[in-house]
């Protein structure tokens, strides 16, 4: 299939109306830094794109790498590349139809424009966290730095889903690459400390339920500082991109999580290998979650000891 569409970047929508009142609008400095750096974004983003475009053209194209059932080194696919770049605005559908990731052998060009794009992310994330962290540390402030956050998105015209897919960089590789493939992490589990003020508000709740119980548990909770009880939860599915390279004439294996596109610097497609993460799923069983031997405070309870050493 040929797309003769082009892939554009987002750009910055103005605002419509102007009866915002003084005390609901942002900063003005906030505003003013955070227009800059979206501004170099889409600045960024615009060039990168343009410039894996061009890597198809001529007579000896640069290869990609797509996971689509209708091609998978098509132009198609190199526009679903670009276009997993420009989506990170945007919310990730319900039925999951997302690229997860794919790869580009991409010209000097291209390697220069993305390395921008990642910058003006790294930048993009600075602005935020800069704007989120101005005015008083009072906890009953925090609550006003959100919506600050908010109104200075909002009188920018910078709308995002989810900041962190915003932020995440696109993973460049170096040079030769003989093999790429990409593996899933799943069934994954891990402990999380509970807040003290939390676990004291349903230990009062459980006195008045079940004292036998409670007695029970603050028992147990005596008996030891450190770790903290915790709480039992799934990790998110995590994608892997493994590759061997050559160095000195030697082949060397490395593994890094990713998110989105990989980028190679070379014109050579490397030996790929994709599994979906479905047949990960069906293969690994539920892992032993980190953070030592647990034992459940009370049945069913879902907060969890430490029982590494006896009561």
């Amino acid at each position: 299939m040929c797309l003769t569409g082009t892939v554009k970047a987002e750009s910055a929508k103005p605002l419509q109306g102007g009866n915002m009142s003084t005390e609901n609008r942002a900063d003005p400095a906030n505003v003013m830094l955070l227009r800059g750096v979206y501004h170099r974004l889409l600045e960024a983003q615009s060039r990168a794109i343009t410039t894996i475009m061009d890597d198809a053209r001529g007579d000896d194209p640069y290869p990609c790498f797509a996971p689509l059932p209708s091609g998978q080194h098509s132009w198609e696919a190199r526009f679903a590349l670009a276009n997993s770049i420009k989506d990170v605005f945007d919310a990730i559908p319900s039925d999951g139809q997302k690229l997860p990731s794919g790869l580009l052998c991409a010209s000097p060009e291209s390697i220069e424009a993305i390395t921008e794009l990642n910058n003006a992310k790294t930048a993009l994330q600075a602005a935020v966290a800069t704007i989120k962290s101005s005015g008083s540390d009072d906890k009953e402030k925090v609550n006003q730095r959100v919506q600050e956050l908010k109104r200075t998105m909002k009188e920018v015209g910078f709308a995002a889903a989810d900041l962190k897919r915003v932020y995440a960089k696109i993973r460049i590789l170096g040079s030769d690459i003989y093999r790429v493939g990409w593996t899933w992490g799943v069934n994954h589990r891990t402990y999380k400390p509970i807040d003290t003020e939390v676990l004291e508000r349903r230990l009062q709740g459980l006195e008045r339920d079940d004292p036998a119980a409670a007695e029970l548990a603050r028992t147990r909770l005596i008996s030891f500082d450190e770790p903290r009880p915790a709480t039992l939860f799934a990790l998110p599915d995590q994608l892997r991109v493994n590759y061997g390279y050559i160095v000195d004439g030697k082949r060397k294996n490395k593994g890094l999580p990713v998110s989105g596109v990989v980028v190679v610097q070379q014109k050579a497609l490397p030996k790929i290998k994709w599994r979906d993460r479905d047949s990960h799923k069906t293969q690994e069983n539920p892992r032993e979650p980190k953070g030592g031997f647990r034992k459940e405070l009370l049945p069913g309870w879902g907060v969890y000891y430490d029982a590494s050493r006896p009561l």
